[in-house]
């Protein structure tokens, strides 16, 4: 929440309810709080004071090219203000949204305000408020900015002021009475309103601009001095020349020497600092505005869905107001413009949208298998300023790893080829059945997934065999339960057939019928004998017989018919 300053300010400040937070009026700020610093888009109301000589004689009339004139002298005028953002090579914009509605149709009043002094300006503005229908109670001050903060939520923009122009044509001289304060132009600071006469050029209002977002005159003949204080940051007004200790070495500027300050677009660190261009650390964001972004919340990864979710709330945040004059809210037009997330410290991606300054968020992110983090973060678009990032880790559990990617056929893992391995692959099928293998768990040995499919089925199997036969590898035939000892088989002669026989479980085997007597040929071609208790139901060590049946007799016999029929309907391969 904004904070506000003590009872004994100059102006109240409404309660945070009663703020239009959801529309471009500044965070923090009350309707009286219309102009602050000058960055942002700026409503300017540009109001036309026609006499109808109710009260003083009327001796000026309007004229449509008086009209335009005005209108073109008040777009140069403002115009200037945004060319000099642009040098100071900073993120932000400035852009001023005239509305003319009361200088295309100038508002009738009983005085005639360029016969009186400026001061006057206290009876001539009552016949505007009327006019646009401001209640008449309280100062003019307050008033007038009631006005503006109309105009403020009318033109969707974040600061709003008032030019108030007053026909001289026909005067004798083109001044107020010369008793007032004032004789030409005149600005009540802070976001309220200036006076011109309709002839000031485009420099009178560029100056008079300046007034509204707290700027100090620094011209001799002017009531500011180098010790006074105002603005955001408290600036001091140190290119004054009344007061100043060393005038030498005063800066050229518009709030000195209008035409000269305007033509050479010349302005005094002194002003930039007070209207708000000040940038202490050379980043390219004005000091009101370079302040984080605030985010909180919890992270948590879903391993089952993949799915980072991130709960919680992000809102802008305020530097403190330091301005001795004005409400003393602290204000910001940063906003909660989007969430961004990136994985793994790679590049930012847009989340979600808000353009809010303040939002609670339910986000989920999908991530990749091998993402290790994920980080969400709050922006504003419009200056860059980003909160701190709410982070999560990811930790999944082991996948297990069921295929020997170096040795695919060592299914035991001892880094050898042998009968064991495909042993190991027809037991776990006897046992299992065929199957898509889990993605958790310790990992093999043994590694039964063969051809890495994911799958253990009678493929796997197979490709152990077909590489036994392929190096020649032999098997020694077993007539007990004892597997053979692998390291006594001599060695096998060239042309010698490769019988290779497995004391094995009966094997699920999962291959289609019309193509397995194409691999089961394989092997017969291979000289491969297996042992006929392959073919039978039941655990082998339960079976009476062990005796070694060729594979070609085995399909002879029709051994394995039945078999493919109740497990073509699995395959997996």
């Amino acid at each position: 929440m904004a904070s506000k300053r003590p009872d004994s300010r100059q102006f109240q400040v409404e309660s945070l309810e009663t703020r239009t937070l959801l529309s471009a009026v500044p965070f923090g700020a009350s309707a009286e709080d219309t102009a602050e610093f000058m960055i942002g888009d700026v409503a300017v109301s540009v109001v036309l004071m026609e006499s109808d000589g109710t009260i003083d004689p009327n001796t000026e009339n309007w004229t449509d090219s008086q009209i335009q004139q005005v209108k073109h002298n008040v777009r140069e005028g403002l115009d200037w203000w945004s060319d000099m953002l642009e040098r100071e090579n900073s993120v932000h914009s400035l852009n001023f949204k005239i509305d003319n509605t009361f200088a295309d149709n100038p508002v009738k009043t009983r005085y005639e305000p360029i016969s009186r002094k400026s001061d006057d300006v206290s009876y001539w503005i009552e016949d505007f408020f009327s006019h646009v229908g401001i209640n008449s109670r309280g100062s003019f001050s307050r008033r007038i900015r009631d006005f503006n903060h109309q105009q403020r939520l009318k033109h969707d923009t974040n600061w709003a002021f008032t030019i108030f122009v007053v026909n001289a044509d026909n005067d004798r001289d083109g001044r107020f009475d010369t008793d007032g304060a004032f004789s030409l132009a005149y600005a009540y600071a802070g976001g309220r309103f200036m006076v011109i006469t309709g002839d000031r050029p485009p420099a009178s209002v560029a100056h008079e601009t300046a007034h509204m977002f707290w700027g100090m005159d620094e011209y001799s003949d002017s009531s500011a001095t180098f010790n006074d204080r105002r603005g955001y940051y408290n600036t001091q007004n140190t290119n004054a020349v009344n007061g100043h200790p060393n005038p030498s070495s005063r800066e050229r500027s518009i709030m000195e020497e209008q035409s000269i300050g305007f033509s050479r677009h010349a302005l005094s660190t002194s002003v930039k600092e007070t209207i708000g261009w000040k940038d202490s650390d050379g980043d390219g964001i004005f000091d009101v505005l370079d302040v984080p972004l605030k985010i909180s919340g919890t992270g948590h990864f879903n391993q089952t869905s993949n799915v980072a979710q991130f709960v919680g709330s992000a809102s802008t945040s305020v530097l403190p107001n330091k301005n001795p004059s004005g409400s003393g809210n602290d204000m910001t037009i940063n906003r909660v413009s989007r969430l961004e997330f990136r994985i793994d410290d790679g590049p930012w991606k847009i989340a979600r949208f808000y353009d809010k300054y303040e939002v609670d968020f339910d986000v989920s992110i999908p991530v990749g298998p091998d993402a290790k983090s994920v980080e969400l973060r709050a922006i504003d678009a419009s200056s860059g300023v980003t909160s701190v990032a709410l982070r999560t880790s990811i930790a999944r559990p082991a996948v297990k790893t069921w295929r020997n990617d170096s040795f695919p056929t060592d299914v035991n893992g001892d880094s050898h080829l042998s009968p064991i391995d495909a042993l190991q692959v027809i037991n776990d099928l006897n046992v299992n059945g065929s199957r898509r293998l889990p993605t958790t768990g310790t990992g093999g040995p043994p590694y039964v997934d063969v051809n890495g499919d994911s799958y253990v089925s009678p493929t796997d199997a197979l490709r152990v065999i077909n590489a036994l036969n392929q190096i020649g590898q032999a098997a020694t035939p077993v007539e007990s339960n004892e597997l053979p000892n692998y390291s006594q088989i001599p060695p096998r002669a060239e042309g010698e057939p490769d019988p290779a026989k497995f004391d094995a479980e009966r094997i699920d085997l999962t291959i289609d019928r019309d193509d397995h007597p194409k691999q089961l040929n394989h092997f017969a071609d291979s000289n491969v004998s297996v042992l006929d208790s392959l073919f039978d139901h039941g655990e082998q060590r339960r079976q009476p017989h062990k005796k070694l049946v060729d594979v070609m007799a085995a399909l002879e016999a029709r051994m394995v018919d039945d078999l493919f029929d109740q497990n073509s309907s699995n395959a997996a391969f």
